[in-house]
């Protein structure tokens, strides 16, 4: 059988048929790989039809596999590993001899059962090329390393890194496709075919990566899955092999970078939202955490709103990227506190400034508002935090209005303050009977009745000088006049609403 007898071998008779020429840069294939990723194929020749069950249990059993390999390689290489692929099952061109495979009478897990001529290893890559995956002659070779399950072909199992380019591929054949199935047991050696050959798979895939057998590079065979893989998993790889893969597969086994920029924003009593910016293009997700809970987000995500709290919570979060191949460093914590609902304000007022204008004015007793509601009933306005006064304008005269506050901040709402009301004044009456009565030759009385209730006061002019009075004044000594004094007197009433008319002219001359 093409297998060596005491170890795995890594397959390197396909490097003269599969050319030389490795581009820079990783291919877009019509498949969504990921760069960088293992890329399982299980090629089935015409001797069987990919739709049939038995096909797609083993299709299942590799996934399965594959998964398991990806934990190991991360168990035993300081936490990194590869990104995993779901397995490609792949109806290949022609019948397992057009590849130069035939079957004699027995075990094809038996060696001599199974020939195999010509290079079936360079037909399958071609083929593979030819229908877009990632393997030579010509196809980009970085960027992939492609585990292939070729149905039919018995105990063959090969593998190699190329050493032009980040990329690899292997090949194994019914002896592990069968045994993943668990159609064979546990126990016996490789050669009896009685054993699940997880880790013959494992061993393969690590010549993918470019990983030799130990002894060829001055370590012993039982420290590593590279050498005694009968006794994956325990076995785990050596520190030869993580330095390999830490310095010839970096782009392969590099966990993603942290996220920064995070920052913690209370929206309101019940919810923080969390913020960060992506540093990676590897990530498979994010994890946030609190300290106590920790979600998983999808790659690419920046932002979490983080519900169900209770007001006055003070809480941190951390966040790291991860990927198949690890996980980053947490960020910081980043923290905030939901607010608490604010207090009511206090000492309402309401003033009439005008006959159209009432102003409201209250104290703010809450150092944790970010502003305030006014109401008259009808409609309510939203002021900024620590506001105390507010004139609400446009009204009518003789209007009546009620006024409640409240402060509001992302908790809540305070409850509103009592009501606080008043009437916007009309314009006061013209004062009526006004007389004018000298007193003296230096001295002149004014007199009027009162015909308002509602002034603020009272003007007399006597053309030229004008006085103000209090109200409800009905009398005024105009002195310091010359004898033979002619003076005319008008008066009229004001409050905030307006004046009224002025009073008609009333004259008197001092003896």
């Amino acid at each position: 059988m093409n297998r060596c007898l005491s170890i795995l071998c890594a397959a390197l008779l396909v490097s003269t048929a599969l050319g030389s020429g490795v581009a820079t840069a990783s291919p877009t294939f019509p498949y969504p790989w990921p760069d960088y990723s293992v890329v399982p194929v299980l090629f089935v020749p015409t001797d069987w039809s990919v739709s049939s069950a038995e096909v797609q249990s083993e299709a299942t059993a590799i996934n399965n596999a594959m998964a398991d390999i990806q934990r190991f390689y991360g168990t035993y290489n300081n936490g990194a590993t590869f990104v995993l692929n779901p397995v490609q099952v792949i109806q290949a061109n022609g019948a397992k001899e057009s590849y130069g495979i035939s079957w004699g009478p027995g075990n094809i897990y038996d060696d001599g059962v199974i020939t195999i001529t010509g290079n079936m290893e360079g037909a399958v890559m071609a083929e593979l090329h030819s229908r877009g995956f990632p393997t030579p002659p010509a196809q980009n070779q970085s960027g992939y390393v492609t585990m292939i399950f070729f149905k039919g072909a018995g105990g063959f199992a090969g593998g190699r890194g190329y050493t032009g380019g980040n990329g690899g591929q292997a090949i194994v054949g019914d002896w592990a496709i069968d045994s993943l199935q668990g159609h064979v047991a546990e126990g016996a050696y490789w050669w009896s075919g009685q054993r699940k050959q997880t880790g013959a798979v494992a061993h393969e895939l690590g010549h993918g990566f470019g990983l030799p057998h130990p002894d060829s590079v001055g370590w012993g065979m039982e420290t590593s899955v590279m050498g005694f893989w009968w006794d994956y998993p325990t076995i785990g790889l050596n520190d030869y092999d993580r330095t390999s893969l830490a310095t010839n597969k970096s782009a392969f086994f590099t966990v993603p970078a942290a996220p920064t920029g995070q920052t913690a924003t209370a929206l309101n009593g019940t919810s923080i939202r969390v913020n960060w910016t992506d540093q990676s293009n590897n990530e498979t997700g994010f994890q946030l955490t609190n300290g106590v809970t920790t979600v998983s987000l999808g790659a690419n995500t920046t932002t979490y709103t983080w519900a169900g709290l209770s007001p006055n919570t003070y809480m941190c979060f951390a966040i790291r990227a991860y990927s198949a191949t690890g996980t980053s460093p947490w960020t910081p914590w980043a923290c905030t506190t939901t607010p608490a609902g604010p207090a009511a304000p206090t000492n309402q007022t309401a003033t009439a400034l005008s006959g159209t204008s009432i102003r409201v004015n209250w104290t703010d007793t809450s150092g944790n508002e970010t502003g305030f509601q006014l109401t008259n009933g009808v409609t309510t306005m939203s002021l900024g935090a620590n506001t105390t006064t507010y004139t609400w304008s446009g009204l009518s005269q003789n209007t009546y209005m009620c006024f409640a506050i409240r402060s509001v901040n992302a908790a809540g709402a305070s409850a509103w303050t009592p009501w606080a009301c008043t009437t916007t004044p009309t314009v006061p009456a013209m004062p009526t009977n006004q007389t004018a009565t000298a007193l003296s030759s230096s001295s002149i009385r004014v007199n009027w009745t009162d015909t308002s209730g509602n002034e603020t006061g009272f003007q007399l002019t006597n053309g030229v000088t004008t006085l103000n009075l209090g109200a409800n004044t009905t009398s005024y000594t105009w002195g310091g006049l010359a004898a033979g004094t002619y003076m005319c007197f008008a008066i009229r009433s004001q409050n905030v609403a307006g004046d009224s008319a002025w009073t008609p002219w009333a004259c008197t001359t001092t003896p």
